[in-house]
């Protein structure tokens, strides 16, 4: 690779060279064609001051002639002038000598020999009033030298400019050659070999695997076309090996597809629980927030209301605020269920004892209504890591709606079965039961059964939900069996640390 970088860097070199030689040729013809033309400029200035010097030296013998005097005001402004086109004349020719160098020293100074015996004859004639032409006649020669000297100066720009011409064609005779010659030893050295490796790339990349390249051009080249061969021929192995493991690799990928798809469902399940979450306080607030602004309407409107009527009120305002709070509560505690933070405080807790006390302070409703509650634990304890609080509001909900969805007097069973790690407790009754099409649907929030509404039996749609909340929360399960006429169970398992035993 070095020596291609070599051989291109050479090759580079001599276009650089074939562009650069001309430009200093140019450029050294170009400087001796503005000298020429400073010169030539310098030189027709002369002439015109010496035109000048001409007709104010003829106005010189006129007015010494008629004035008399060298003290002529007239004669003294002439002669002045003189003096100024002279300066003039000095200082043009000195620039010119700078121009042409030490090979013009010679005859410009001539030149300043005639400019001066030219002024000293016109002060003669100034100051002596004698009229004299032999002045008229140097300066004549002078004129024409340097009218001569114009003419060589146009002829030597103009040889310049033929030579510039000579110059092009040869120029661009010779520079065609070589970029040719550098052109053709580029195409076959470089640019097809580097062809040839693109049209194997081509064919590797359309899956001809056997396709080779037959190494040409530079040595580095060469080597190219055989690192090439080797690249298809070791990509060819790899595309083999490749196949073996293809579907090893389809499972890994379906695997890791369907982890990515399972979290982005669970993504989707939490922003949908937050969702559902605001729309159900929303929905859940907006009544008893109506009864608290209503209440308190009407004791700032009545004035003249009782200190026993605005208690009332307070009352009315009080209790619904309480159920705000237990309700925010209780949708707060199922969001971080759902969550997976829900905050309990366990402590280990009897079920036993809890059950027993739940049945006993309902047993007066359903003998009221000749109905029948039957608590049977398998044991006399069976203790869990729990929340005492919120298991006896899962069981208080459960026995609750065993109670009102019943069809004639209660009959309600509670038992307390003993598993390996775990308690199970069962609630069944012989109520109306759940339609099958609506079964699925008894925890989500806020939806309550047909018979419910037919029934017209109170709630909010949020007990089995709630319910669902606590079981979980517990590290155990709701399910529930119902057939429509017959009745419905609902079994709970709780699982979280349990320790059973016969405590009595």
């Amino acid at each position: 690779m070095n020596r291609l970088a070599q051989q291109i860097y050479l090759a580079l070199s001599v276009l650089l060279l074939l562009t650069l030689a001309p430009i200093g040729v140019f450029w050294g013809i170009s400087n001796a064609i503005d000298r020429e033309l400073a010169r030539s400029t310098a030189a027709n200035e002369v002439l015109q001051n010496y035109q000048m010097l001409r007709i104010e030296g003829a106005k010189i013998n006129n007015l010494a002639i008629a004035a008399g005097g060298d003290d002529d005001p007239a004669v003294q402004d002439q002669l002045k002038a003189i003096d100024k086109y002279a300066a003039r004349i000095r200082v043009l020719i000195s620039s010119e000598i700078a121009l042409i160098g030490e090979a013009g020293i010679e005859e410009e100074s001539e030149e300043f020999e005639i400019l001066e015996s030219i002024i000293d004859e016109i002060h003669y004639i100034g100051e002596s009033k004698n009229y004299s032409a032999s002045w008229d006649m140097t300066l004549e020669d002078a004129i024409a030298h340097e009218t001569a000297e114009i003419v060589r100066i146009d002829e030597i720009r103009a040889q310049y400019f033929a030579n510039i011409k000579y110059f092009v064609i040869l120029f661009f005779a010779v520079n065609w050659f070589l970029i040719a010659s550098c052109a053709a030893w580029l195409r076959s050295q470089i640019v097809k070999p580097i062809v040839k490796v693109l049209q194997g790339m081509q064919h590797l990349i359309h899956g001809d695997r056997n396709y080779r390249i037959k190494p040409s051009g530079l040595a580095t080249m060469k080597t190219t076309h055989r690192i090439f061969n080797q690249l298809a021929e070791n990509l060819m192995k790899v595309e083999e090996a490749t196949a073996k493991n293809q579907n090893t690799l389809e499972a890994a990928v379906a695997s890791q597809t369907a982890q990515l798809v399972q979290a982005n469902t669970e993504l989707l399940r939490q922003s949908e629980r937050r969702t559902q979450f605001l729309a159900d306080i929303s929905h859940e607030l907006r009544t008893p927030l109506a009864i608290i602004g209503g209440e308190s309407d009407v004791a700032l409107r009545n004035a003249g209301a009782s200190i026993a009527e605005h208690r009332d009120s307070l009352a009315r305002v009080r209790s619904k605020a309480q159920d705000m709070t237990r309700l925010v509560d209780d949708l707060l505690f199922m969001a971080r269920t759902d969550a997976g933070a829900a905050a309990t405080q366990h402590k280990w807790v009897d079920l036993v004892p809890l059950l027993r006390t739940l049945t006993n302070s309902l047993q007066p409703l359903l003998a009221a209504d000749d109905g029948k509650l039957q608590f049977c634990p398998e044991v006399g304890s069976a203790q869990i890591l729990g929340d005492e609080g919120r298991l006896r509001q899962l069981l208080t909900i459960l026995l609750d709606n065993a109670i009102h969805y019943s069809e004639g007097p209660p009959e309600i069973v509670v038992s307390l079965t003993l598993l390996r790690d775990s308690c199970m407790i069962s609630v069944q009754d012989k109520g109306s039961g759940i339609a099958p099409s609506e079964l699925p649907y008894v925890f989500e929030r806020f939806r309550r059964g047909s018979r419910g509404i037919e029934q017209n039996v109170g709630g909010s749609g949020l007990g089995l939900p709630l319910a669902k909340a606590i079981a979980e929360s517990h590290g155990g399960s709701i399910t529930i069996e119902s057939v429509i006429g017959v009745g419905t169970k609902v079994v709970i398992l709780l699982a979280e640390d349990a320790k059973v035993g016969d405590r009595r």
